[in-house]
């Protein structure tokens, strides 16, 4: 009877409608939490379905994380991490206002003081033509020998002056190549002590405090190591004109010691005084920048100094160390190390001929030369575009020297073509044409690459140094100087030249020939490719009588302008360098054996047996076959 009976339900609340089975049990899956009414009825198989029906209640409890509790906890959690998320984005974009702020800040700092430091420079710059305009008539003022006594302590006083002044100037500038790592090193391996002494003494010389007592002392009198001898002397000039300015009574202490330390050699640099201190606040603080101490002891100043020196010392790749106490003195100490060679800076172990101006020769190589016969006033051009440094050389020289002048560069190109002069003074900073440029035509001239240039500049670095150099340029001197240095250096330049064509006019002979290819060697290459193309004209006329127009026009340029050009390179005329050229080419051809003596005049062009043999006797000092035979028995 069971079997006959068939059920049907349906569970309000969800999308389906009657359910109809034979089994008298009911199984609900994935019913969602919630309350349902369960409607079941019955029937015998095969009849109509009744109308009435029975309901049963069905409520099916939710999951735990459905609860009301946890519902409140998920509330509470989100109004959390949208309370905390915004904090953090809050905190995040201060941060970066703050970040960003500084970072302005930063650069404005920046900025602001590149344009002090280069303001500075440009005013130290400006500051050096009306410096030179100073000191340059004072030091001639001071070497008159019938100048008063009074007056000349006076123009000392004012001399001094000056000089600090160039020492500030100078220091601003150093400062300013620190600061923006222009600062090279400029290294050579010499005595530290020595080096050091030397400019003690010029702060003995200049301390006029009767009660302060400036000492030096080393651990030894030799102490060679590698070292930039500007940045030193900088440093050193710092530390004395500091202890100076602080210390009224007592003593400078300025000592050198040479340690070892954990197997490494230093050379401690110290200078110490019995002044007036620094106190602890401001100590930390000294290296700064336009830093100063607002104490009651503190004296005009530009507050460079120091954080000058704590650059230079950085560029070393030393320490510097400070001790002080106030109204006991200070100490400041810098270590070097002893052996380092400093790969990465510019070395001068050798000094470098171009670079310092000198061009030393042996006593032998002095004692031969000669002076020229030419009782000419040499010429010299002068280019400057300002009117008084033109009028103060030129005042200083006209007795010596042919002065032309030119306000500018290009003016001063025209000129040096048109008169081709003994030697050019010329400025770099210049309207039209700067003093580099005009020194790389002249010199990339055949014409006037011989013409020895002198560049003058406020420019200091040495970048700027190697710049004029390239270009050819034979000396430099920096602003502001003295007419009696720039005499020195126009001396030092003349003398040499004439050391050349000493070489040149002397008699041949195995040791001159030897110096006067090196001299030949020496020379730069527009000049060697004048004597190569010269001696290539000779070459190819060798036999013939040859005229001197013929070479100047084989080389481009009139007679006139041939004969200037080989009288200033050699100390001969072209005509004397011709008949040299000829009997050097005629001993070559002897020492051949495969012509005579006349053969070889012929050769040569010299058609007269006898003067071929007094040319010959001229120049290696015997006849052609005393010759032959003299180098045969050797």
């Amino acid at each position: 009877m069971a079997n006959n009976v068939e059920y049907a339900y349906m569970v309000t609340g969800e999308n389906g409608g009657w359910i109809t089975t034979d089994q008298n049990e009911i199984r609900f899956h994935n019913l969602a939490h919630g309350t349902y009414k369960v409607l079941v009825k019955c029937r015998i198989r095969n009849q109509q379905w009744p109308a009435q029906y029975t309901s049963l209640d069905l409520d099916i409890e939710p999951p735990f994380y459905f609860a009301w509790w946890a519902k409140t906890i998920y509330v509470l959690l989100t109004i959390s991490i949208i309370y905390a998320g915004f904090n953090v984005y809050i905190r995040r974009i201060r941060l970066e206002y703050l970040y960003n702020s500084e970072k302005k800040q930063h650069e404005k700092e920046v900025e602001l003081n590149r344009e002090r430091i280069q303001f500075f420079s440009n005013i130290t710059h400006e500051l050096r033509t009306p410096l030179t305009l100073i000191m340059g008539p004072l030091d001639d003022i001071l070497h008159h020998k019938d100048l008063p006594e009074s007056l000349r302590k006076k123009i000392t006083v004012m001399q001094r002056s000056t000089n600090r002044l160039s020492q500030l100037i100078n220091k601003i500038l150093d400062f300013r190549k620190t600061e923006t790592n222009n600062r090279r090193l400029v290294v050579s391996k010499e005595n530290i002590v020595t080096s050091i002494h030397n400019e003690i003494l010029k702060y003995v010389e200049l301390n006029t405090k009767k009660n302060v007592t400036i000492k030096f002392a080393a651990t030894s009198p030799i102490i060679n190591i590698y070292f930039d001898k500007e940045a030193i002397n900088s440093i050193i000039g710092n530390f004395m004109s500091n202890a100076i300015k602080y210390t009224d009574r007592g003593e400078i202490d300025v000592r050198i010691n040479e340690l070892k330390d954990q197997n490494q050699h230093y050379v401690d640099i110290s200078v110490s005084d019995t002044g007036h201190g620094i106190s602890q606040e401001a100590l930390p603080h000294i290296f700064e920048s336009y830093y100063q101490e607002n104490g009651k002891h503190q004296m005009a100043g530009t507050g460079i100094g120091l954080a000058l020196v704590k650059s230079l010392v950085t560029l070393h790749q030393g320490t510097i160390s400070v001790k002080s106490e106030l109204e006991k003195g200070s100490s400041f100490t810098v270590r070097l190390e002893a052996d380092n060679m400093y790969p990465e800076a510019v070395h001068q172990d050798h000094a470098d001929d171009k670079l310092s101006g000198e061009n030393l020769l042996d006593e032998e190589e002095k004692e031969s030369l000669e002076k020229t016969d030419d009782n000419r006033k040499k010429t010299l051009l002068l280019v400057e575009d300002n009117e008084d440094i033109r009028e103060y050389i030129k005042d200083y020289f006209k007795d010596q020297y042919h002065i032309m002048e030119a306000e500018d560069g290009k003016q001063g190109l025209e000129e040096a073509f048109l008169s081709l002069p003994d030697i050019i003074i010329s400025d770099i900073m210049m309207p039209n044409m700067d003093g580099n440029e005009l020194c790389h035509i002249l010199k990339n001239d055949i014409r006037t690459s011989h013409i020895p240039v002198i560049l003058l500049t406020a420019k200091t670095s040495i970048e700027d140094k190697e710049e004029g150099y390239r270009e050819g340029a034979d000396s430099y001197l920096t602003k502001p100087f003295t007419c009696s240095l720039l005499e020195s250096r126009i001396d030092n330049i003349i003398n040499q030249r004439q050391r050349i064509a000493a070489f040149f006019k002397g008699k041949a002979g195995p040791d001159l020939d030897e110096k006067r290819k090196a001299m030949a060697e020496s020379m730069n290459n527009k000049d060697k490719e004048f004597f190569k193309n010269i001696n290539s004209l000779i070459d190819k006329q060798i036999s013939e009588d040859i005229d001197i127009n013929y070479l100047a026009k084989g080389m481009n340029m009139s007679a006139s302008t041939l004969y200037r050009k080989m009288k200033a390179t050699t100390g001969i005329s072209t005509n004397e360098y011709l008949r040299k050229y000829k009997i050097h080419y005629a001993e070559k051809l002897l020492l051949n054996n495969q012509y005579t003596i006349s053969e070889v005049s012929f050769i040569i062009g010299m058609n007269s047996i006898a003067y071929f043999r007094k040319c010959f006797k001229d120049e290696f000092g015997t006849s052609p076959s005393e010759y032959i035979k003299k180098i045969k028995q050797e």
